[in-house]
């Protein structure tokens, strides 16, 4: 999520995460989140989600299919809100995770057959799962950056005809902070050989 960001220190507060389930299939489902771990591979640390929230089972309804065979089938939307009053998200998110891991176990029919045989299943419907989060612009950081690569497209036979060349920048900072600006090349091997900025501050 955070490849791009590194820092010292980064601490957030009054962050929500949202696990989002739509549900296409007629079954009902019982989701038991085992784990939920945020890796930040860069500084080797990891933060494992924890909290009331994920001590009682996430039910997911089942999807609503009026029309009967082909369809279309109505998505049953539930959502996981997760936030600093159930759960420690606020230290799961402020570990700038490039990577997050899980592991789930999905029961299907938890209350049994309470249908009657009418469940369904079509090859066109699934379950759809979506993980956001919104965090306030208010943060304690040391020492934040906020790096990115771009690979120019510049064969050697178009670098023999450059003679001169100029390189612009524009930069709008928006935010209440000062930064400092640095542009480096690099060879293939993502070492640095060249610099072209150097720490100009916006």
């Amino acid at each position: 999520i955070f490849n791009n960001v590194n820092a010292d220190v980064f601490d957030l507060k009054d962050v929500k995460l949202n696990l989002k389930v739509n549900n296409g299939i007629g079954i009902d489902g019982r989701l038991d989140l085992k784990q939920l771990t945020s890796y930040n591979t860069k500084k080797n640390k990891t933060v494992n989600l924890s909290g009331a929230a994920l001590n009682n089972p996430f039910l997911i309804n089942r999807a609503i299919d009026p029309n009967g065979w082909p369809g279309p089938v109505t998505y049953s939307p539930t959502q996981l809100s997760l936030n600093d009053n159930n759960s420690n998200v606020s230290a799961f998110i402020s570990n700038l995770p490039d990577k997050i891991t899980t592991a789930a176990t999905l029961y299907t029919n938890p209350q049994g057959n309470v249908t009657n045989y009418n469940d369904f299943i079509y090859y066109k419907d699934g379950i759809k799962l979506d993980l956001d989060f919104e965090m306030p612009l208010n943060f304690m950081a040391d020492n934040l950056s906020l790096c990115d690569t771009v690979v120019a497209s510049i064969n050697k036979a178009d670098i023999s005809k450059i003679k001169s060349a100029v390189i612009s920048l524009f930069a709008d900072n928006g935010m209440p902070l000062d930064a400092t600006l640095s542009i480096y090349m690099l060879n293939s091997n993502n070492q640095i050989i060249d610099s072209l900025l150097h720490q100009r501050t916006i």
